[in-house]
């Protein structure tokens, strides 16, 4: 049978003294308990711990939730609450009362009366103070309302009995600053009892009062605790505390489950009385420690040179975790410092980046063993670095070293990164524990940042590599490009001079000859000569109105873009004989700028010119439409086209002219050929 226990983290004597006594009832019964510190994990609907399954994570087949502890960060009220994150495993409830939950509760009510009731009527206490933790936190909440209400009952007999509230948040240091606030607003101040709502709060409020002694009310005011942790007997005074039976209630939970796992009735709600410790920080003389007090102590005493020992080597190890640079050096720390500790059992695993919990009882968690080491010897290397599943992991690990460990996960932020499953040989281990897990979660999350950051600068130097190269390859297009369209400049320009020499001024030249011929002769000038002359001037101003519109399009201007591209396929089709449908689908032309409009003309007017000249083409299909945001231009033969292998064509003058066009305007350019099937050029404009 497995046990699991679920508490917030073995760092306090409260938590540890609940395991210890779950973990000695469990080797008395030989049932197998684990211990899971959740540490302020999130409870929230879609989180990870919401979606995690205890009974898929390691096959327990109950659990002690010690909702004390963890209440406080989660809203547990009850057994649907319960239910939503545990599923159907049987559940008892520890420190607090869950409704519709078997609860084991500490009786905590009659020990803050018999506080109030000692510090009233034994030193005659008439102005005191709680010290409340949390806020919304049930043991918070009884203990102010106990408290409040003695007070309200001793006021009956004792009419100017007063009290005061403020709020620690169960520590130390929040104590402290309360009541330093506190005395600064207040002048005059008259307190002679501060109620504490736990230990850690009373020691704060102890330290404050040694400090600021000089004050009248800090001289022999009276400090009471709650839950008698070991500190609570090393103050100075000793303090006056309540003791809560936390090991009984341990053995009481083990006892419970496993009857619960068997079917057998329980209580609904047991209940553990607590025990008022008097001691001198209530002003008691000459109190007495009892035995039980005085062997503690003594213990601990004895145990407090071992203790900062431990504290020092506990800091080495951070130390050298801190500088560490791979996760093979981290096994070789881990290594060293864990054989001093004398911990022969410790296992490090990795979860994957998603959630790796899932209620679904046919998913299980795939880990990644970092670190392994199995009574006392690393066997890491065995795992081969390989994602393995938790149960498999789980039994092999059990199989060499037993049945008690205990569970943590390995927290970045609120990201669950991995876990630690344990053993400590000895009870006082498990603080330090908590303190070298903390600063290997800590290197493990620097570890894999750093290994993140290489993996995307790797990336990044690639793609600038890449990109170098594309624009580098672009640069050279572009060179070429430019080199292209000088080229055709040139063309142009020697082809339009031999037209003007070729053409017009040999039309001239004839016109000023026969002008210069009639002028000369002696008879009048003919009707038939006059019409010859007629016919050459009209022709020569024909071909000199088509070089002009060659050069530059006018009819861009004046008769818009849909009517010149329109008259250009008409021009096409008078030369060629070639059927030619032009097709215009753009609702404004005020969508082109003037050279958009020029570009898009010549590129047309650069396709029906190879067309006519190589393609062979029985039918051409011109259209310029709007598709959304963006303008598309189609110049489509029936012609001879071309293979996709074939550079010849893309070597041309035209191919570079329209490409070239293309780029001004921002445009891809695209060419599709399929030999004996034709060609189509394509145009794509963004509009914005």
């Amino acid at each position: 049978m497995r046990i699991g226990l679920v508490l917030n983290i073995l760092d306090e004597e409260y938590q540890i003294s609940m395991y210890k006594g779950m973990k000695k009832r469990a080797d008395e019964l030989g049932v197998e308990l684990i211990c899971f510190q959740l540490e302020h994990t999130q409870f929230k609907s879609g989180s990870f711990i919401y979606n995690l399954h205890y009974n898929n994570l390691l096959n327990v087949d109950g659990i002690v939730i010690l909702t004390s502890v963890i209440t406080d960060h989660y809203k547990l009220h009850n057994k649907k609450d319960i239910q939503e994150i545990w599923g159907n495993v049987p559940v008892i409830s520890a420190g607090q009362i869950i409704e519709g939950i078997p609860s084991i509760n500490i009786d905590t009510e009659n020990s803050m009366k018999k506080i109030v009731e000692h510090l009233i009527i034994d030193h005659n206490n008439k102005n005191l103070m709680f010290v409340g933790g949390l806020e919304n936190h049930k043991d918070n909440i009884e203990r102010e309302q106990v408290f409040k209400k003695s007070i309200e009952h001793y006021k009956k007999t004792i009419p100017d009995l007063t009290y005061t509230t403020i709020r620690g948040n169960f520590t130390e240091g929040g104590a402290f600053e309360a009541i330093s606030s506190y005395t600064k607003k207040k002048n005059n101040l008259k307190i002679d009892a501060i109620v504490c709502a736990n230990d850690n709060m009373a020691i704060g409020i102890n330290k404050y009062l040694k400090i600021n002694k000089n004050k009248s009310f800090c001289e022999n005011c009276a400090i009471t605790g709650f839950d008698d942790i070991p500190q609570a007997k090393l103050e100075l005074p000793p303090l006056t505390t309540v003791r809560q039976p936390m090991k009984k209630m341990g053995t009481i939970a083990m006892d419970s489950i496993i009857k619960l796992i068997n079917g057998e009735e329980i209580p609904t709600i047991t209940t553990i009385n607590s025990e008022l410790i008097i001691r001198e920080s209530c002003n008691c003389k000459n109190s007495r420690q009892n035995k039980n007090d005085e062997v503690s102590t003594k213990s601990m005493q004895k145990n407090y040179l071992k203790s900062e020992q431990m504290l020092r080597m506990v800091s080495h190890m951070g130390q050298d975790l801190n500088y560490i640079d791979s996760f093979k050096n981290m096994n070789t720390t881990l290594e060293k410092n864990l054989e001093l500790f004398d911990i022969s059992t410790f296992c490090i695993l990795l979860f994957e980046n998603n959630i790796p919990f899932y209620k679904s009882q046919n998913k299980s968690l795939k880990v990644n063993p970092l670190y392994v080491r199995l009574n006392s010897q690393d066997i890491t290397k065995r795992f081969n670095n390989e994602w393995i599943d938790i149960h498999d992991f789980f039994e092999t690990i059990q199989k060499k070293c037993g049945n008690e460990f205990i569970f943590k996960f390995l927290s970045s932020g609120d990201r669950i990164i991995g876990c630690t499953i344990y053993k400590a040989h000895e009870d006082d281990m498990h603080q330090y524990l908590c303190s070298i897990i903390s600063n290997i979660a800590q290197t493990i999350s620097r570890l894999k940042s750093f290994a993140e950051k290489e993996k995307r600068s790797e990336f990044l130097e690639e793609e600038i590599s890449k990109r170098t190269k594309e624009l580098m390859e672009a640069n050279n297009r572009r060179i070429q490009v430019e080199a292209e369209v000088l080229k055709i400049t040139e063309i142009e320009r020697q082809r339009f001079s031999t037209d003007l020499h070729d053409d017009i001024c040999q039309r001239l030249a004839g016109i000023s000859m026969l002008c210069k011929c009639y002028s000369t002769q002696n008879s009048p000038v003919k009707k038939e000569q006059m019409e010859e002359l007629t016919q050459l001037i009209s022709e020569t101003l024909q071909r000199t109105r088509q070089y002009a519109h060659d050069s530059y399009p006018v009819d861009l201007e004046s008769l818009g873009m849909n009517n010149s591209i329109s008259n250009l396929c008409n021009s096409f089709k008078q030369q060629t004989g070639t059927e030619c449908i032009f097709e215009w689908d753009v609702p404004s032309e005020n969508l082109f700028n003037k050279i958009e409009k020029l570009n898009i003309f010549r590129i047309i007017q650069e396709a029906l010119h190879n067309i006519m000249k190589h393609a062979h083409a029985t039918k051409t299909i011109v259209k310029v439409i709007q598709e959304k945001d963006c303008v598309i231009i189609t110049i489509n033969d029936n012609g001879d086209g071309f293979a996709s292998n074939d550079s010849d064509f893309k070597k041309g003058v035209g191919f570079n002219s329209m490409q070239y066009r293309a780029n001004q305007i921002n445009a891809k350019f695209q060419i599709k050929s399929i030999p004996q099937k034709g060609t189509t050029i394509e145009i794509k404009m963004q509009q914005k």
